[in-house]
């Protein structure tokens, strides 16, 4: 069985729901392609359960819009793929502390793409108990994450981004500014000597690196969870702007240093007596490294 879902108009409505999937319905195919949904009181409500082995939302509009729960909701499915492509979300609010923007809880077997989407002031209101985020990866085991090309822009929660499953995740060529969140990228998978989130060529907002990982909840903050790797970064929204000669400080460690390369003059003021280098410390040239006191 197949359902398809295209090229309606939701216009300042006030219902519950738009479009609610129920429990337990079967479909091989599930797509929400082409509509708009714009001023109502819940634009939209996309809610499955066991149901497909493919969905697609694509190309959707959500914008101006009050909600009370999580917009798309897609968890514990027999899914093979995930395409969630160039939708936008613009100007929503939510009206309380409720999970999510956008629920992804993937599927053991589903390859997701997330790509090519733009968020737009969306303003989750911030609470401890139920942390708003805009986009939240589950804990289900999944084959493949790919989130890449997507813009999030003025919004407010919580965090931007949200990972908590045990497979390699891929996240690249995003862009992440004017955001009033505590993370844009929040790393809460499992640590594994063999996961590894790639969160390289992202702009976050920000050109050196304090200031990137700072926006980064993984190992760095938490031991317990996995690594982003977020180097280089893009300095610009262009994706040839690439900061491979951005400044980059080494990390200090109970007087050991993570060996980085340098293109930047750099003060290291510590109570070290002596320093001791992990793998290489490199210095750019015409640069220079002050060791204090």
């Amino acid at each position: 069985m197949q359902f398809h879902f295209s090229n309606y108009q939701f216009i300042f409505l006030s219902n519950w729901n738009s479009i609610y999937v129920l429990l337990g319905f079967q479909y091989s195919t599930l797509s929400v392609t082409n509509n708009q949904f714009v001023g109502n009181g819940a634009a939209l409500y996309l809610y499955t359960w066991y149901t497909s082995q493919y969905f697609t939302f694509q190309n959707n509009l959500v914008r101006n819009s009050s909600f009370t729960s999580t917009v798309v909701y897609v968890s514990y499915v027999d899914l093979t793929t995930i395409l969630f492509d160039g939708n936008q979300f613009i100007d929503n609010y939510f009206q309380n502390y409720w999970n999510s923007l956008i629920y992804l809880n993937n599927g053991p077997n589903a390859n997701l793409s997330f790509t090519n989407n733009s968020f737009d002031t969306n303003i989750l209101p911030v609470s401890t108990s139920y942390p708003m985020i805009q986009l939240n990866l589950g804990s289900q085991v999944a084959a493949s994450q790919l989130i890449a090309n997507n813009s999030f822009i003025r919004g407010h929660g919580w965090s931007t981004i949200r990972l908590t499953g045990q497979v390699p995740c891929t996240v690249q060529n995003n862009f992440f500014f004017n955001n009033s969140v505590n993370y844009e990228l929040d790393v809460e998978s499992p640590f594994s000597s063999t996961l590894e989130v790639d969160a390289r060529f992202n702009y976050w907002g920000v050109i050196d690196e304090l200031s990137v990982q700072a926006k980064i909840f993984d190992s760095h903050i938490n031991t317990q969870y996995a690594t982003a790797n977020y180097w280089p970064f893009l300095l610009s929204t262009n994706i040839s702007d690439i900061g491979y000669n951005a400044t980059r400080r080494p990390v200090v460690i109970n007087c050991t240093i993570t060996g980085v390369t340098t293109f930047s003059d750099i003060t290291l003021n510590t109570s070290c007596p002596i320093y001791y280098i992990v793998n290489s410390f490199t210095v750019g040239a015409n640069t220079t490294v002050t060791f204090l006191p």
